[in-house]
């Protein structure tokens, strides 16, 4: 029988022991902030009753199979409470025996394993220090039409090694049918600095679909080339550009050496209005806000 224990909720138990051993009231949590790493390593090496004796750092070192410890990670996940940090790091020890587990789990692109188990897997390779599925994750990607955890651990990796990857990324960039895809590939060409491959599926894209021009000219930018500083000027006097995309072309024109004097209203514009009253609430807190700092500032002074 697989025993699941919520670190979360037992560690939030803890705090209240702690709060009351240091004699803090009930609403004094700015102490507690002030020592959450002290209290959290205390709680780690403890040893607890609920966890049979044992400290919550160890409760998992005596698990001796890397399949126990799979099995017991995707119990977390079916009943939906966090995965234990020690759990992970005791799969980490078991690593020759769960590499493979988890290469199998990743080489599996249909979506018959859950999202945030792929996500575990990915980040446990790399905390193995082990060797990627690549092949695995651009045949993911390609075939998703949506974002999710698991892409986005995989995207990091195929960012950091994007060099080596550059063929494949740009073959299923252009068998893809899906728009999410096409875009995620780009993000990870735009990691190759000063790669006219990259740039011209960047560029494309950037001529092509105004709506989105914020994000191809950040993705320009980080590739270098200075080459479309002239279309991205061009771009800033558009009648139809939008805030957003309007402020992110021109910080990109301004990264790839390039100058403007095009200014341009935006009253009115929905993300340009919040932003605007986003900065006006900051200057004129509101009662609430100005209570709320008082209280924090009592706090410090207990604890002093």
């Amino acid at each position: 029988m697989i025993v699941v224990i919520d670190y979360e909720k037992e560690f939030q138990d803890y705090i209240g022991v702690w709060m009351k051993r240091a004699g803090l009231g009930p609403n004094m949590y700015q102490v507690v902030d002030d020592h959450i790493d002290e209290i959290y390593e205390e709680w780690m090496h403890t040893p607890l009753e609920n966890f049979g004796g044992k400290m919550p750092h160890h409760f998992f070192d005596e698990i001796d199979s890397a399949e126990s410890c799979f099995k017991m990670i995707k119990k977390y996940i079916e009943v939906d409470i966090a995965v234990p940090g020690p759990l992970l790091s005791r799969m980490v020890v078991l690593k020759d025996e769960g590499y493979p587990l988890l290469l199998e789990t990743l080489k599996n692109t249909a979506d018959t394993e859950s999202d945030a188990l792929k996500t575990f897997a990915v980040e446990l390779i790399t905390e193995m220090e082990a060797e990627h599925p690549l092949d695995a994750y651009i045949e993911t990607i390609r075939s998703s039409e949506y974002s999710g955890d698991a892409v986005e651990a995989m995207v990091e990796v195929l960012k950091n090694q994007a060099p080596e990857v550059k063929l494949k990324v740009i073959a299923a960039y252009l068998d893809t049918p899906y728009e999410f895809a096409k875009d995620t590939f780009l993000d990870i060409l735009s990691e190759l600095m000063f790669d006219y491959d990259a740039y011209k599926y960047i560029y494309e894209n950037f001529v092509y679909e105004p709506s989105k021009s914020g994000m191809y000219a950040h993705m320009l930018s980080k590739v270098g080339i200075a080459d479309c500083t002239d279309v991205l000027e061009q771009r800033l006097s558009d009648p139809d550009i939008g805030y957003i995309n309007f402020c992110r072309v021109k910080e990109a024109l301004e990264e790839l050496g390039g100058e403007t004097s095009v200014e341009r209203d935006f009253a009115g514009d929905p993300d340009y209005e919040y932003m605007v009253n986003m900065a006006e609430e900051e200057e004129n807190p509101s009662e609430d806000e100005e209570d709320d700092e008082d209280e924090d500032l009592e706090d410090e002074d207990l604890d002093e």
